[in-house]
C-alpha cells in the first residue's frame, strides 16, 4: 500500500461521527506510512551515499506531499479526539453530580423516613435513576460506588431491623388482645348490666388502642 493510498484511507475514516470506532484503524494506517516512509528514507540514503558530496555534508530526507498531508490529517484526528475526550469528561462530570444527589437522597432517607412501604418504594425509584446514569470520571468511580453500596447495605439492615420490631409489636399487641378477649368473656357474666357496659366500653377502648396483631 502506497502512501498515497493511506492518507486517503485514513482521510476517508475521518468522515465517520464516532471517532473512537476508527481508533485501531488508524493506528495500522499510520504504523503503514511510517514503514512506507522507513522504505523511502533508505533509498534515499542509498542513493545519497552512492553520490559525492562535500566533506561534513550530512544526509537530510526529502518528504514528500503525502507527509505534509498525514501531518495535516493526524492532526485533525488528534484534535477531533481531544474534542471527544473533552466530551466525554464533561458528560462525566454530570454525571458525578447526579449520582451524588441521589446518595444525598439515599442518606436523607435513612435518617427521616419511617414509613417502610414508602421508604421502599422510594429506595425503588433511587436505585432506578443511579442505574439510568452514566460513567462518572475514573478518580471518582470507586469512590461513589464505595458510597452507594454502603447505603444500600445499611437500608437493608435498617428495614431488617423495623421488620424484626413490627413482629415483636405483633406479638406485644396479640398478647394485648388475648388477655383483653379474656376479660371481655368475664365481663359478659357479670350480673350488673350497668357495670358490664361500662367495663366493655372501657374494653372497646383499649383494644381500638392497642392496633395492628
Amino acid at each position: 500500500m502506497t502512501k498515497t493510498e493511506i492518507t486517503a484511507q485514513i482521510a476517508q475514516l475521518l468522515q465517520t461521527d464516532d471517532i473512537t470506532s476508527i481508533k485501531s484503524e488508524v493506528r495500522d494506517l499510520l504504523a503503514n506510512f511510517k514503514a512506507e516512509v522507513a522504505k523511502e528514507k533508505q533509498l534515499q540514503l542509498e542513493a545519497w551515499n552512492a553520490e559525492e558530496h562535500e566533506e561534513g555534508s550530512d544526509f537530510e530526507y526529502t518528504p514528500g506531499p503525502e507527509d505534509a498531508e498525514m501531518d495535516e490529517l493526524m492532526s485533525a484526528y488528534r484534535e477531533r479526539v481531544k474534542e471527544h475526550g473533552k466530551k466525554i469528561a464533561e458528560e462525566q462530570a454530570v454525571n458525578l453530580k447526579a449520582k451524588e444527589a441521589v446518595l444525598s437522597e439515599l442518606e436523607a432517607l435513612l435518617k427521616e423516613e419511617e414509613n417502610i412501604g414508602k421508604m421502599f418504594g422510594v429506595f425503588n425509584e433511587l436505585k432506578e435513576k443511579w442505574d439510568t446514569i452514566g460513567n462518572v470520571p475514573g478518580d471518582k468511580y470507586k469512590e461513589v460506588s464505595d458510597r452507594y453500596q454502603l447505603l444500600r447495605e445499611e437500608f437493608f439492615y435498617n428495614i431488617n431491623i423495623y421488620k424484626e420490631l413490627q413482629e415483636n409489636d405483633l406479638k406485644i399487641n396479640d398478647k394485648k388482645k388475648q388477655d383483653l378477649i379474656a376479660k371481655v368473656k368475664e365481663a359478659v357474666q357479670m350480673e350488673s348490666l350497668r357495670e358490664m357496659e361500662v367495663l366493655l366500653r372501657s374494653y372497646q377502648k383499649e383494644w381500638m388502642d392497642i392496633g395492628p396483631s
